[in-house]
């Protein structure tokens, strides 16, 4: 409950769009980070009593609906109202979300029924939404631009070849990246990002169809995930629905999905490592790595892994030969591509402060104070990382918890933070929530802080 309640919190502290935070924002932002550090610390399992698992179904439905209001009623946000008006349009956000819930608690057979609406619903609120209005923003520039530069057999990160028009006038970018016409730099995200949008322009002819499937992939996974679960721990499938419905009616993911950020592919490859902790420890190294290589900012939770698999585990070869392999098969290349360092890193150190962002650092500055430097922005994060590898719990769900702990500290104070990259840490709540009451992952049992989940797949010695 306390995680589901921190991703709603979150969701409204995202509704201002173009505008930093407020006094409530900010204190929902701090809420919302104390009751996820309480669901890290807490000894106690709160989901162990019938009336507890009872009160997460009503915690879940009651978010659910309260962020479909906040939609309607908030007239600052964007929502769907605003886009498609009248109550009717928000069957296309229910229907989903009872879907899901049809697939997990019925039967095998009304369990297909239940997947199979939920895609065509999926694809239904994706045209509605694209055909909603256009979107003004450089993320689509960068990811047409890209994955018409890649159709074509071009360099999509040498920025003499894509040549992105600066459509803020040099409003947003630091001088030496632009002239207010053109911009100074190509593709600005790494390789897996650029091959989906790639992918979707190809089949779609729309790089923003890439956003959706992912976010129906994710809904799917964390289904899924609770699902697989013994009848014994059902309160697994609770969490899930009630996970499924809170991302599914955050009012920032419309946002997300119209602007095409792309936060939703980085959310993905990180469920995609919680499955594999969760069915095939065999492939967590490639997933690890895959989720590592998807934006900027993601190799910074890598301290966190050994919440997954224990310290002594991560030097056998039977566990860094793959991950190493994986991570030096996306990289290296790139490394020799005009234009990929400079596009890609040095773009983001040079990226100026942005008054409008919504986290601490703006909110601070709007006051009057200075600009905050570095290390205003990287010492809370570092400091929740540091006590997440010595006192959260060496479990999957520990793991979750934590990486949304530190994510959400880390855009609360950075330089430049928008909904998109609060979303991400919303998306990881959700993931969490759904991740509680699953048997590996019982923080109740145990709490020493050296249970292991399948230790022994990554520690047996090779024959």
């Amino acid at each position: 409950m306390c995680l589901l309640l921190a991703a709603a919190l979150m969701g409204y502290t995202t509704t201002d769009i173009g505008r930093n935070w407020r006094g409530p924002q900010a204190s929902a932002a701090i809420t919302a980070i104390a009751l996820c550090a309480f669901s890290i610390f807490g000894r106690r399992d709160p989901l162990r009593t019938k009336s507890a698992r009872l009160a997460l179904i009503g915690c879940g439905f009651g978010l659910t609906g309260y962020q479909l209001l906040l939609q309607i009623l908030d007239h600052n946000s964007f929502h769907l109202v605003h886009q498609r008006p009248g109550f009717a349009s928000l069957w296309l956000v229910l229907l989903p979300v009872a879907a899901l819930a049809c697939a997990l608690f019925c039967s095998p057979r009304w369990r297909r029924v239940g997947i199979a609406a939920f895609t065509i619903l999926v694809v239904l609120m994706g045209t509605w939404v694209l055909g909603a209005s256009k979107a003004g923003i450089d993320v689509l520039v960068f990811e047409r631009g890209g994955a018409t530069a890649v159709i074509h057999g071009k360099n999509p990160y040498d920025p003499q070849v894509v040549k992105f028009k600066d459509i803020y006038g040099g409003e947003f970018y630091d001088a030496r990246l632009t002239d207010t016409k053109t911009l100074n730099f190509g593709f600005p995200y790494p390789p897996i990002p650029l091959a989906a949008v790639t992918v979707a322009k190809a089949i779609t002819h729309e790089v923003r169809w890439a956003m959706f499937a992912c976010v129906a992939a994710i809904a799917l996974t964390v289904l899924l995930l609770g699902a697989g679960a013994s009848e014994s721990t059902r309160r697994s499938r609770l969490g899930a629905v009630s996970a499924v419905g809170i991302l599914m009616t955050t009012p920032t993911g419309w946002h997300v999905l119209k602007f095409a950020w792309i936060e939703p592919i980085v959310a993905l490859f990180f469920v995609a490592t919680v499955w594999c902790a969760v069915r095939r420890p065999r492939a967590l190294p490639y997933a690890l790595s895959l989720f590592f290589m998807t934006k900027q900012y993601v190799p910074l939770l890598a301290p966190l892994t050994v919440l997954l698999v224990p310290w002594r585990a991560l030097l056998r070869r039977r566990f860094t030969i793959p991950l190493v392999s994986a991570a030096l098969l996306l990289t290296l290349p790139s490394l020799f591509v005009t234009g990929y360092w400079r596009s890609v890193f040095v773009v983001q150190v040079l990226q100026p402060f942005r008054g409008d962002s919504m986290s601490f650092a703006a909110w601070w500055a709007s006051a009057g104070h200075p600009e905050p430097g570095a290390l205003f922005s990287f010492a809370p994060m570092l400091i929740g990382l540091a006590l997440c590898v010595w006192r959260a719990p060496r479990t999957i769900a520990g793991y979750v918890q934590s990486c949304a702990f530190v994510l959400m500290l880390f855009f609360s104070f950075a330089k430049q933070a928008f909904p998109n990259y609060h979303w991400f840490a919303i998306a990881a709540l959700c993931v969490a929530a759904a991740t509680v009451g699953l048997p590996d992952t019982d923080r109740s049992a145990n709490y020493d802080g050296r249970r292991e989940f399948n230790a022994a797949r990554f520690s047996t010695p090779i024959a």
